[in-house]
């Protein structure tokens, strides 16, 4: 007799067919080297990392930046001279082009300070061929292809004097964040992000 009949008879009972408990799949060992195992793409992922936390950081910088209390009816030309300035940080920002964002940032403001402590004074491109050269690889234009799409949409600017508070959103690889509303100042007759 074959395959499983009654326990309580032991000659004969099989638990399982053939005799035999079912075994895993068994899987071949590789033969490829250790430093195959890593991935081309783990310097490019260190860095899009990198470049995303910078770009919280960003945005988190705006967020805490003083508000402000505006009220006057400003002209429209320094209206939008204001938005251009914000705008224009949003496109540095995607462009790693940091010392330039910075530049939007008026002298002595809190913002341009955290700027200039996490050492975000320089641009990428900069950074990434010294990191290259460190590696021993050439990573140029790297920047380029992992950052993410950073646009400052500016809603509305009130201009009072010279000072101008701004309702803007940011717009972050297609994520819309609104911000409170953001002061500007104008010194010495250009406008800049406090």
């Amino acid at each position: 007799m074959t395959g499983p009949q009654n326990p309580s008879d032991p000659q004969g009972w099989q638990p399982y067919p053939g005799g035999q408990p079912p075994q895993p799949p068994t899987v071949p060992p590789s033969d490829a080297p250790a430093s195959a195992a890593r991935s081309p793409w783990r310097i490019p992922l260190i860095v899009a990392g990198a470049l995303l936390a910078v770009l919280v950081v960003a945005a988190g910088v705006l967020a805490l930046t003083p508000l402000g209390h505006g009220g006057g009816f400003g002209d429209r030309k320094q209206e939008r001279e204001v938005a251009q300035v914000y705008e224009d940080f949003g496109k540095y920002m995607s462009a790693g082009q940091y010392s330039k964002a910075v530049d939007q940032f008026c002298g002595g403001s809190q913002a341009r300070k955290q700027f200039e402590d996490m050492g975000l004074t320089r641009d990428i491109n900069d950074a990434l061929g010294d990191l290259g050269k460190d590696l021993g690889i050439d990573i140029g234009g790297l920047a380029e292809k992992v950052s993410p799409n950073m646009t400052i949409d500016v809603k509305k600017v009130t201009i009072d004097g010279d000072t101008a508070t701004v309702d803007a959103d940011m717009v972050l690889g297609g994520q819309t964040m609104p911000s409170p509303s953001e002061t500007a100042s104008k010194v010495d007759g250009k406008w800049c992000m406090n």
